[in-house]
């Protein structure tokens, strides 16, 4: 790892797209090796990702983004909520490809400003930055609006549930990036799904040529029910008591 030209990496990116029947146009393509260069540009002052060379970027972080689309429910999303983006992740190249408004949740100044300018330099007019915690947006207009509500490397399921079923309408779906969890973790998940509204949990292992970084999966948990105005609780406490812990 840490080798390869940003050429080579786009070579690679459009062959990791085509594993998971993603078909890239040269303007996509375009755009996300322009933005995996400035998360490369901007990582020494902001710390965006643990290591900035053009084929981790492009084989542990772009392709992992992709890899959201292995959920076939994104694909119909017209409203998609990132919450901690961070660095963009998934977020950004999800509104590169998929083409639908993206939120970009993100409570940390310089993230949400490194976010702003790529937002900006990119031209992606359908992608807002959102200053804020999804504790926060939860309790006004975005509650129970968006069609899909994603999250990467945020937390343990439990906390990844209760930031994100809340923002996500009846019908639509929470997915969270993780690696092989745990089997108490997804048991702890199932049980937090069902007190903020989801009777339904599916786990999709991930094999994507390309992908580095271990044992990958996603998990999606379709709303089925409203969620109850006591969630999302205040700022913190998700963490420090998660819910479906003993």
């Amino acid at each position: 790892m840490g080798t390869g030209s940003w050429a080579e990496e786009g070579e690679l990116l459009a062959q990791g797209a085509v594993a998971m029947e993603l078909e890239l146009s040269a303007g996509q393509t375009e755009r996300l090796i322009a933005y995996g260069k400035m998360l490369a540009a901007f990582n020494d002052t902001v710390r965006l990702v643990a290591e900035a060379a053009p084929d981790v970027i492009v084989r542990k972080h772009l392709l992992d983004a992709l890899s959201c689309t292995k959920a076939g429910r994104i694909g119909r999303a017209t409203t998609l909520v990132d919450v901690g983006s961070g660095g963009g992740l998934p977020g950004i190249p999800l509104a590169i490809v998929l083409g639908c408004r993206v939120l970009l949740v993100e409570p940390n100044r310089k993230k949400a400003q490194f976010l702003e300018h790529v937002v900006e330099s990119l031209g992606l007019t359908e992608v807002e930055v959102l200053r804020a915690r999804a504790e926060e947006l939860a309790r006004g207009e975005l509650r129970e609006a968006a069609d899909c509500a994603v999250s990467r490397a945020l937390a343990s399921l439990p906390v990844v549930l209760e930031y994100c079923l809340p923002l996500v309408k009846i019908g639509g779906c929470a997915m969270a990036q993780k690696g092989a969890p745990a089997a108490s973790e997804v048991e702890n998940g199932r049980a937090a799904a069902e007190v903020l509204g989801s009777d339904s949990m599916e786990i999709v292992p991930l094999d994507v040529e390309g992908l580095v970084g271990g044992r990958r999966c996603l998990v999606v948990c379709a709303k089925t029910r409203l969620t109850p105005g006591a969630f999302p609780r205040k700022p913190g406490i998700a963490r420090k008591r998660p819910l479906g812990s003993a």
